[in-house]
Order: structure tokens, then C-alpha cells, then sequence
């Protein structure tokens, strides 16, 4: 793994990130890093700072979203949600029928306004469980929410 982005933009690494804190560290990281401030300097400074700023955007485009800082809080635990092992675990019964009758569903707004409810209540269980630091159980919830977003991008 490269750059940890939490002590990058130097935030507490928590799923409960401050939103006001991540947008001043981004935006002054931002600044710091332009590459109109290397301007005349070395080749070398030049790249270096075009790395910097680089990290510096996919920091914040990976902490800025719930799912994706979930994700990445379980990489940093060394849970890999994309490994052969993860992939595998079986979904719940109840969760592959009712991913089932909101793929039959025609595209209204009760299945999208449904969908993001469900959402929203498996972020708060996913934001109590990294609070309780029971990292592990998240990884359901995370993976769930990634296939209702799925759904949510077909509708």
C-alpha cells in the first residue's frame, strides 16, 4: 500500500471523519502542491509535487465517501474486500431476496427512495461497528451497500 491518506491529510483515521476538517486539508494540500507554485523549480520538485498532489486527490476522493472510506479503513486492517476469500462469502438469504425484488421492480421513485433507506441504515450500522472497532462484521454491511449502489446505478 502506498501513502496512508488519513496521516496524509493528517486526520484521525476513523470512519467518522470530520467533513469540514478533510475539505481545509485537501484544499490547502491542494494549494501547497500546485504545480503553478514549482513554476522555475527542478524537474525532480516538479514531479514530486505533481505526486503529492495526485495522493492529495485520491485522499480525498476516497475519504470524502462513506463506502470508499469503509473500504479502505478495511485495507488498512488488511481485509481486502475484493480478495478471493471475501468474495466468496455467501450474502444472506434475506439480502439475495430482496436484492432480487428490487431488480424486479420497475424504475420508480418508492425503489430509489427504499434503496437509499436501506443505504443509509447499513452506513449507521457500518459507522457503530468501526466505532466498536468490530472491524471485521463491517465487511458484510460494506458489501452490501456496494450492491444496493449497484442497483441504484441501473434505475
Amino acid at each position: 500500500m502506498q501513502v496512508n491518506f488519513f496521516k496524509w491529510l493528517n486526520l484521525p483515521e476513523v470512519y467518522e471523519v470530520d467533513t469540514a476538517r478533510l475539505q481545509e486539508a485537501y484544499y490547502r494540500l491542494s494549494k501547497n502542491t500546485h504545480p503553478d507554485n514549482f513554476h522555475g523549480k527542478s524537474d525532480f520538485e516538479k514531479q514530486m509535487a505533481e505526486k503529492a498532489l495526485g495522493y492529495t486527490h485520491q485522499a480525498y476522493e476516497t475519504l470524502s465517501c462513506p463506502i470508499k472510506r469503509a473500504s479502505y479503513i478495511l485495507l488498512l486492517n488488511n481485509i481486502d474486500l475484493n480478495s478471493e476469500t471475501i468474495e466468496r462469502q455467501p450474502m444472506s438469504a434475506d439480502f439475495l431476496a430482496k436484492m432480487f425484488d428490487w431488480q424486479m421492480q420497475d424504475e420508480n421513485q418508492e425503489l430509489q427512495r427504499d434503496l437509499h433507506q436501506n443505504i443509509q441504515a447499513r452506513l449507521a450500522n457500518i459507522s457503530e461497528l468501526f466505532e466498536q472497532k468490530k472491524i471485521e462484521l463491517a465487511v458484510m454491511p460494506i458489501r452490501e451497500v456496494m450492491f444496493m449502489k449497484k442497483i441504484l446505478e441501473h434505475t
